[in-house]
C-alpha cells in the first residue's frame, strides 16, 4: 500500500494551462484542484500527498557547458496563468517550492529515502523513470514499478542518446536502439 504521494507538479503547470487555453482564470484553477483531487481519489488510503514545484536556481544551469540546460525553450512561451496556478497550488494545495533543482530531484531524493518502498511519484515526465520505485502517471491513469536495473538502464540510455527536450547532446548517431544494444550486455 502506497503511503506517500510525491507530486512533480511542474509538467501538471504546462498541461494543464495549455489545455485550457482561453479558458478564464477561474476555470483554469478548478482544473488544477480538480486534476489534483483525481490522483488522490486513486490512493484512497495515502497518509500523505505533496506537492512541488520548482523554484528559483537550477543546478544543472551551471553543469551545462557545450550549451545552455533547457536553451532550446523560450521562457515566454509559458501557458496563460502559469504563474496564478504555481501560486494556487502552493497557497491552497501545500505545494513547495523547491529551490535549486527541480521539482522531479527533490520527489526522486525522497522516494530514494523512502526505506519502506511506500511512496509513490506522480508525474507526466519521462525523465523521472530514472528513479526507482512506484510511478503514477495521472494523463494515462496507470501505476507502475521502475527496478533499479530499469532505471540505470534508462539513465545511461538518456547519457548516451541525450535528451533534446531538454537540449542535452547525446553521442553523435547514437539513437535508442544502438544505446539498448551497448548496454545490453551490461549486468550492473
Amino acid at each position: 500500500m502506497i503511503k506517500t504521494l510525491l507530486h512533480d507538479f511542474d509538467s501538471a503547470v504546462y498541461a494543464t494551462g495549455y489545455a485550457a487555453a482561453g479558458e478564464p482564470l477561474p476555470f483554469v484553477l478548478a482544473t488544477v484542484k480538480s486534476g489534483i483531487e483525481k490522483v488522490r481519489e486513486q490512493f484512497p488510503d495515502v497518509e500523505e500527498h505533496k506537492i512541488f514545484i520548482s523554484g528559483k536556481g537550477n543546478f544543472r544551469d551551471t553543469l551545462a557547458t557545450i550549451q545552455p540546460y533547457k536553451g532550446n525553450r523560450d521562457p515566454s512561451k509559458r501557458p496563460e496563468f502559469y504563474d496564478e496556478m504555481r501560486q494556487y497550488i502552493i497557497d491552497y494545495h501545500g505545494a513547495e517550492a523547491v529551490q535549486g533543482m527541480e521539482a522531479e530531484d527533490k520527489c526522486g531524493i525522497l522516494q530514494w529515502a523512502t526505506k519502506d518502498r511506500r511512496s509513490c511519484i506522480v508525474h507526466i515526465d519521462k525523465d523521472v523513470n530514472m528513479i526507482p520505485g512506484w510511478h503514477y502517471n495521472p494523463v494515462k491513469g496507470i501505476s507502475y514499478y521502475v527496478t533499479l536495473a530499469e532505471a540505470n538502464e534508462f539513465f545511461w540510455t538518456q547519457v548516451l542518446t541525450g535528451d533534446a527536450t531538454d537540449h542535452i547532446r547525446g553521442i553523435k548517431g547514437m539513437g535508442p536502439k544502438t544505446a539498448a544494444k551497448l548496454l545490453a550486455p551490461c549486468n550492473n
